[in-house]
């Protein structure tokens, strides 16, 4: 039991590494992956820390499940009570190691309902550990999505855009983002169109004025019926 594990790390009988090596098998093999990425070698200050990393993120994954269970609550209470899609608007994981985005999806999938679909676009904390390509195999091969993805949702269409160098948006994602709101206004241009990017656009929600980015905002300002969602800041909303 994790109780008697942590009664014998305070005692001094076991180490950080015996802690992990008693835990459990999975614990063992994350451990050896989590060295393996961050470039660490086996011992006692690396299993120290992959216990922190543990500690954190656990807590980080229940919040996320307890958003997601708060969201399928609110849902069953209306009319229409089919929760339809989960955007995540990038930095889903501290350093984009295979461990963290697996743990992220387990998350999302022990806790969506069967019918709710989900989208995540990427940011810089998930090309932090090897680098923006590496990440980019690593969501294809875990999530088997594309980074960039354009959905119609009960006839709505849902735009979703992961950043370059860090939290920008270069000319080659530019045109993609100017390409498929002209689809979407198109289709229907009296329909609101929800558009999802990590950092904010310059000028629109508090704390943009610090995080913000302007490299999308004279695209987006041709299309008045766009609903925008982002994160990257750290300031409050209410």
């Amino acid at each position: 039991p994790e109780d008697e594990l942590i009664a014998k790390l305070e005692s001094g009988e076991f180490t950080w590494l015996d802690y992990v090596n008693h835990f459990s098998e999975e614990w063992q093999n994350e451990y050896q992956e989590y060295c393996e990425e961050n470039n660490l070698t086996i011992g006692e200050a690396s299993a120290k820390e992959f216990v922190h990393y543990k500690d954190e993120h656990t807590v980080e994954r229940d919040r996320m499940a307890c958003a997601i269970k708060t969201a399928n609550a609110l849902s069953e209470k209306e009319s229409y009570d089919k929760l339809d899609a989960l955007y995540v608007v990038g930095d889903f994981s501290n350093s984009g190691t295979r461990p963290q985005m697996e743990a992220f999806k387990a998350t999302l999938e022990g806790n969506l309902k069967p019918g709710t679909d989900y989208t995540l676009s990427l940011a810089s904390h998930e090309f932090g550990s090897e680098g923006e390509q590496a990440a980019l195999d690593k969501f294809a091969e875990i999530f088997g999505q594309e980074p960039d993805s354009h959905k119609v949702i009960n006839g709505f269409h849902f735009i979703s855009v992961t950043c370059t160098n860090g939290c920008h948006f270069d000319e080659k994602k530019q045109a993609w983002v100017a390409k498929e709101l002209e689809i979407a206004a198109k289709d229907d241009p009296k329909r609101p169109i929800f558009f999802f990017q990590h950092p904010h656009i310059m000028g629109t929600v508090y704390g943009s004025a610090n995080w913000g980015e302007d490299e999308l905002t004279a695209i987006l300002m041709n299309y008045p019926q766009i609903i925008d969602f982002s994160g990257h800041s750290h300031a409050p909303i209410n």
